[in-house]
């Protein structure tokens, strides 16, 4: 029974953890579409 406490609150700290390093991760990322409208363009 005490695995089951101790699992939980393992669980509720890292949850918030995990999906602030996936936001994060996913605005790392960036905006490159007016580099490759210009790539792009001059292509054409």
């Amino acid at each position: 029974m005490a695995l089951g406490i101790q699992n939980r609150g393992f669980t509720r700290w890292w949850l918030p953890v995990l999906a602030l390093l996936m936001v994060m991760q996913l605005t790392a990322c960036g905006d490159k579409e007016p580099e490759q409208r210009k790539a792009f363009i001059d292509y054409l």
